[in-house]
């Protein structure tokens, strides 16, 4: 069963490790979620993000800290002092992600493009998530706009890199946020229920695939979000795209059942009444837990 443990967000506090993407945690945590210095956690705030766990500082030691710079801070949706949910990380290696600047426009060509890949390489993702890459001496701010497969992905040497030029907003990529909703008990995570919607078919002229779209609802009373998983298959895997459809959904649905047992435990042994969640959050996150499908 998956380890979750919840720990206090603290400032990173060398510049060296701002940008990086790392989080500092106590050994005892790592050991309590399974992982050791250099893996991949998720960290879950107001959204989830990951980072490569790197370790703590002598003083933070039992202190039930993590250090994390202002950019995953922001990737994940918390502040300063406040308390985020950590676990080891679920991930792939990329084959396709798309960055675009934030606010500045860029020349891109192939060296840059290199450039930007090979600070990139180990380096884990998620669509949505701000990057800093360091360029002639100036920082430049990147978001995530587009990963091949879906949820927590690394930069591998095979890994295809594509850079607009035009800048973009973080607000633009992400959307409007949705409703917050709030649960008293949990009995009311039983209004919370996924259904599907049209299943689409497209022929890549490209690449010779059937791209096969299928609508994922989230809804908790009369509040929805909505969502989208798809599969690129060859030739000899079309014939199974239902079969393949129906193992997704079923994930997402087991998902859904685990993601409810874990807020009726932390329910349980917290103090806080009620919690607050974000429904098209979730939804990102079933969508992430079953990408490997």
């Amino acid at each position: 069963m998956e380890q979750i443990i919840q720990l206090k967000v603290a400032e990173a506090k060398q510049q060296r490790d701002v940008g990086r993407g790392i989080a500092r945690i106590d050994t005892d945590a790592m050991k309590s979620i399974g992982v050791t210095v250099g893996d991949v956690i998720e960290i879950h705030g107001g959204k989830a993000t990951p980072a490569k766990v790197w370790p703590p500082y002598p003083e933070d030691r039992g202190l039930g800290l993590i250090r994390i710079d202002g950019f995953l801070r922001k990737n994940c949706g918390v502040s300063l002092n406040e308390y985020v949910m950590i676990s080891a990380a679920k991930y792939s290696y990329a084959d396709f992600v798309e960055l675009a600047p934030v606010d500045i426009r860029i020349r891109v060509d192939d060296d840059l493009i290199k450039f930007v890949k090979d600070r990139l390489i180990d380096r884990p993702m998620i669509w949505g998530d701000s990057i800093l890459i360091m360029m002639l001496g100036h920082s430049v701010q990147f978001v995530v706009v587009n990963t091949r497969p879906s949820g927590i992905v690394k930069i591998s040497p095979t890994t295809e890199i594509n850079l607009r030029g035009e800048p973009v907003t973080k607000a633009a990529i992400l959307g409007k946020p949705d409703s917050e909703l709030w649960i008293g008990n949990s009995e009311e995570l039983e209004n919370m229920t996924v259904s599907y919607g049209k299943i689409e078919g497209e022929f890549d002229a490209k690449n010779g695939e059937l791209i096969i779209d299928c609508e994922v609802l989230l809804s908790f009373g009369p509040e929805k979000a909505s969502g989208h998983f798809k599969y690129n298959l060859k030739e000899d895997e079309a014939s199974e795209w239902k079969n393949i459809i129906d193992r997704r959904q079923k994930a997402i649905e087991n998902e859904l059942t685990s993601f409810k047992a874990t807020i009726k435990k932390l329910l349980e042994i917290s103090a806080i009444r009620p919690m607050k969640i974000s429904l098209s959050q979730v939804l990102d996150e079933l969508l992430t837990r079953t990408s490997n499908l």
